[in-house]
């Protein structure tokens, strides 16, 4: 905070009596308003010290004391009321006992006063909140807003406020700052409303930081976000899928998709099945090849146009006429079972020949008449019954 004093040395008999003439004293306001007005709206220095703390003599005969021995400031006033502020401890002017850095709205927080003693005119009191939340009765302005005073412009004095713009379809506001200048309070500089980003930044301005960032984690990991780091990524568990149609049952393992191998089988002996990791199982005929219909009573199957074909039934027959011939389906193997049908051994001379036991049996002896008194009948195993002229033969 700085201090100044400016003191007319007079030589002249009123100077010396403590009196100082008009001419004098509008001289001297005239020096102090122009340093005033020039320093503050250019930080100048004013020249009033060689730099060793001891003020020199102005052209007008005043010496300009200032504690800083730095940039000239006017006067702190003694009450910080409608000053610019970001908590209450600014609001600490000696005539400030009680007051409150009040929030007021998109505008911004600046320094109440307690409404004890009564607000001065221009100001109302309200109930209002304080920066910090709390729940406070102030003098604040009946209408517009603070104005900045030569010493808030000076010390370029700050307050937060918000602006309000359209962001993906809704209105958001965004914190922003105002500046206590010579022509008074700026505008309301807030960055536009942008992409969240992981910065620790409410970039999108909808009152979360850092939200739904990081989600462009890579397969089988997880992204979270460190705002002095930015994105890291670690691996997670879970199912996941590796793009790779010839695996299934994909899960993460350590950070990486891993499936077990489809096995492609289309049950066709006659085709040669494949995966392909873009389109999966398919299968190609193997004209040629020998294979199996699975009909145990063939064989010499070969395929053809993607089907087990010319496939022979396998041949039983043992040759033996009092057997049954059969292939076991199960087993392709053949059957020769006995028989009781009647059968043929060979010998004309019988009749009524029957298999047993897996043979031909021999029936009873064929009687051979052939109804003539005159002839004698007999059996020839080679060509069966025979007549022959009997030698004597007794006629009635």
């Amino acid at each position: 905070m700085l201090r100044w004093d400016v003191r007319a040395r007079m030589n002249d008999r009123e100077a010396r009596r403590g009196g100082v003439s008009t001419d004098l004293r509008s001289t001297a306001t005239a020096a102090l308003t122009a340093l005033v007005v020039g320093c503050v709206a250019f930080a100048c220095d004013d020249g009033g010290s060689d730099g060793d703390g001891k003020a020199k003599d102005s052209a007008a005969g005043y010496d300009i004391r200032y504690e800083d021995a730095g940039s000239f400031l006017p006067p702190k006033p003694s009450t910080a009321h409608c000053q610019p502020c970001n908590s209450t401890v600014q609001c600490d002017g000696a005539d400030d006992a009680g007051a409150h850095c009040v929030d007021l709205g998109a505008s911004g927080s600046f320094c109440g006063r307690p409404c004890e003693p009564a607000c001065t005119q221009g100001y109302t009191c309200k109930d209002v909140n304080s920066i910090e939340g709390k729940a406070v009765k102030q003098c604040v302005p009946d209408k517009g807003e603070c104005q900045c005073s030569a010493w808030s412009a000076a010390k370029a004095l700050t307050t937060g406020c918000s602006k309000t713009s359209t962001f993906d379809g809704k209105t958001v506001s965004c914190p922003g700052v105002r500046m206590c200048t010579q022509t008074g309070l700026t505008a309301c500089e807030a960055p536009a409303p942008a992409a969240e980003t992981c910065d620790g930044h409410d970039n999108d301005c909808d009152g979360q930081t850092d939200e739904s960032t990081c989600n462009d984690a890579p397969l089988c990991k997880a992204g979270a976000c460190h705002p002095a780091l930015g994105c890291t990524y670690a691996p997670a568990p879970g199912t996941c899928d590796d793009g790779d149609t010839c695996t299934k049952s994909d899960a993460c393992n350590e950070g990486t998709c891993i499936g077990a191998a489809v096995i492609c089988d289309d049950a066709n002996p006659c085709t040669k099945d494949v995966c392909d990791k873009a389109t999966g199982c398919s299968s190609k005929p193997t004209d040629g090849a020998v294979c199996s219909d699975n009909v145990a009573c063939t064989k010499g199957e070969a395929c053809a146009l993607g089907k087990c074909t010319g496939g022979k039934e396998v041949k039983c027959d043992d040759g033996n006429k009092c057997t049954l011939d059969l292939c076991q389906k199960a087993s392709g193997a053949c059957i020769n079972s006995a028989t009781e049908d009647a059968c043929d051994d060979g010998n004309p001379c019988t009749t009524g020949d029957a298999c047993k036991d897996g043979a031909c049996g021999s029936g009873a002896a064929k009687k051979c008449d052939d109804g003539l008194a005159c002839t004698k009948d007999s059996c020839d195993t080679k060509s069966g019954c025979v007549a022959l002229p009997a030698d004597v033969t007794v006629c009635k």
